[in-house]
């Protein structure tokens, strides 16, 4: 590898550490503001005063571009999405049938990553996995598993079967070998 192909994959990898960093970053803020807002909410149950120096701070978004923040919130986004699929799935299968809104935002209130979405997020990401082919709606506001998913759990159905075949014919002819050296 040339100096300057080693440069460039140097250069390729800092980027990317740039950008993971960043995004932590940008989570960290997030979960900061949270907690700050939290935490003032029971001082002032409590009746006592904050300082004015521990007020929450502005998220300075200067620091970031608008097409980085962007691809923060998309990912941000598709992660909730599939955390809330997940949660879904999970129901369905326990219950065997059709769930609702209600049962689903009931969920994700379990759920650490879910906790502080609202129900009209977990809504909209419900009927977006419904338009994408992971989730089926079999009557307004009810939701089961869709084609997508149906089809990759039968995909890896069969990897597996496939996987034990050729254990088992390995195993067969370990046998036959060492049956034939004896």
């Amino acid at each position: 590898m040339s100096k300057q192909q080693e440069l460039v994959t140097a250069l390729e990898k800092a980027r990317r550490a740039i950008k993971e960093y960043r995004k932590l970053l940008y989570h960290l803020w997030e979960e900061n503001e949270v907690l700050r807002r939290a935490l003032k909410i029971a001082i002032e149950q409590l009746g006592a005063k904050i300082p004015e120096e521990y007020m929450p701070m502005v998220y300075e978004e200067h620091y970031i571009d608008e097409d980085e923040l962007r691809g923060m919130k998309l990912a941000k986004a598709k992660e909730q999405s599939r955390q809330i699929l997940r949660v879904a799935v999970k129901l369905i299968l326990e219950k065997k049938a059709p769930v609702g809104y209600r049962e689903v935002v009931e969920a994700c209130r379990n759920e650490p990553g879910l906790k502080y979405l609202s129900p009209e997020t977990i809504t909209r990401a419900l009927r977006k996995l419904a338009e994408l082919g992971f989730l089926s709606r079999p009557a307004p506001g009810r939701y089961f598993l869709g084609k997508k998913l149906i089809e990759k759990h039968r995909e890896i159905k069969r990897e597996k079967e496939r996987g034990e075949k050729e254990k088992k014919q390995r195993i067969v002819t370990i046998d036959l070998f060492y049956g034939l050296r004896s």
